[in-house]
């Protein structure tokens, strides 16, 4: 038996042949399947209270509690959703299991595993209770920042929204019109975009979180300037950012996936460029690159520097910054595949600017490719420009 005494708590670790033999005895035995339903309860027990830990719990504490526990969280969850196991645990196992997934950037397992556990939902569960509205939102949010707005992150939000107002559960509701919003405001509809950010502010005076209305108008803000009244949009943001407190516990990063300072200076950057504030706008936009590195949270990094600081950075012709972010951004691939194809759209953008067309729109051209058109519309028309630049 191996002994790891580096955290709070001494863990132990049976050797790998010593577990292999255990395993044979226990199928010999007969009991097999009984080990695998009481690991997996004792792991339904332990999330169960990691969930309830999340928001009350320093993160650094609660990671060093809880995230060395992911490998046999999966095994659990792989077991009670197979044929031999029960659905009942694998689904509570799931729904406790977002958040950590969420803190440790398996999103795309996130999104596969609770796609599951909703194929197997039990019919009183799947009438449309608590349980299943989480499951939804999970899914919901994960598809969003893997695979980009669409369809099926669309479908999903409008079923958390539907359970979380029959039920009367205010913080669903939001995260709902959160995702709503965000599915509109990066497709084809800022009209419908600002519909649901506006009900999002509405709902939100209900919310027992006081930084909520903020949040709403955060979102009516990022609409103006995707509208083009960007004077509306500059004092919205500057508003926003004189008043929004981010909440201690960090809960608003799973709740609306991004800091939500980092979103509104990332806006504010925008808005200053189109203004005529290059020099201003660059500044905001590394404050937004900043903020995100400190914060070490992988989606407003992402934020900060693709939707955002890039940009901004390429239009002011300052290449130390754009590589500097783009460095930032490679980061995040690291631990967030899908956010690869921004940094090669980036990296041919660059090298047509350098000089080097051919080879540059050949790989911005293979990255739009896997670039979903509905998604971050603004950002795909700026590097669809910048193709045609190199077709030139």
């Amino acid at each position: 038996m191996a002994a790891d005494t580096g955290g709070a708590v001494t863990q132990y670790r049976l050797l790998e042949s010593t577990r292999s033999y255990a395993r044979e005895k226990l199928i010999e035995a007969g009991e097999s399947a009984a080990a695998a339903r009481r690991h997996a309860s004792y792991y339904a027990a332990l999330l169960e209270r990691a969930h309830s830990e999340f928001l009350s719990k320093p993160l650094a504490e609660w990671m060093a509690d809880y995230s060395s526990c992911i490998d046999n969280v999966h095994v659990a969850i792989d077991w009670a959703l197979s044929p031999d196991g029960d659905s009942d645990i694998g689904v509570a196992l799931t729904a406790n299991a977002v958040p950590l997934w969420t803190r440790l950037t398996l999103l795309e397992e996130c999104r596969t595993r609770v796609e599951r556990a909703l194929s197997v939902l039990s019919p009183d569960v799947a009438r449309g209770g608590k349980r299943e509205m989480q499951l939804f939102a999970a899914f919901a949010a994960a598809s969003t920042l893997t695979k980009g707005p669409g369809l099926e992150s669309e479908l999903a939000w409008s079923a958390t929204l539907q359970i979380a107002e029959r039920i009367g559960d205010i913080d669903y509701q939001l995260r709902a019109l959160w995702g709503i919003w965000i599915g509109h405001h990066t497709g084809e509809s800022q009209a419908k975009a600002l519909e649901a950010a506006r009900k999002f502010r509405e709902v939100a005076t209900l919310s027992s979180d006081v930084a909520d209305p903020i949040v709403g108008d955060r979102i009516i803000g990022t609409v103006l300037w995707a509208q083009g009244e960007l004077q509306a949009a500059r004092s919205t943001m500057e508003q926003v950012l004189r008043s929004y407190v981010a909440p201690s516990d960090r809960s608003h990063l799973i709740r609306f996936q991004f800091d939500q300072r980092v979103t509104a200076y990332s806006a504010l950057s925008l808005t200053l460029w189109l203004q005529g504030f290059p020099e201003q706008a660059m500044e905001i936009a590394e404050t937004s690159a900043q903020l995100a590195q400190n914060l070490a949270h992988d989606p407003s990094i992402f934020h900060a520097t693709a939707l955002s600081g890039c940009r901004v950075a390429l239009l002011a012709g300052d290449r130390p910054s754009a590589d500097r972010l783009l460095a930032l951004l490679q980061g995040a691939v690291a631990r967030q595949v899908s956010y690869g194809v921004w940094i090669r759209a980036y990296r041919g953008e660059i090298m047509i600017r350098d000089g080097d067309p051919e080879a540059g729109s050949r790989l911005l051209e293979v990255a739009l490719t896997e670039l979903p058109k509905a998604a971050f519309h603004a950002h795909y028309a700026s590097l669809r420009a910048a193709l045609a630049r190199g077709f030139a």
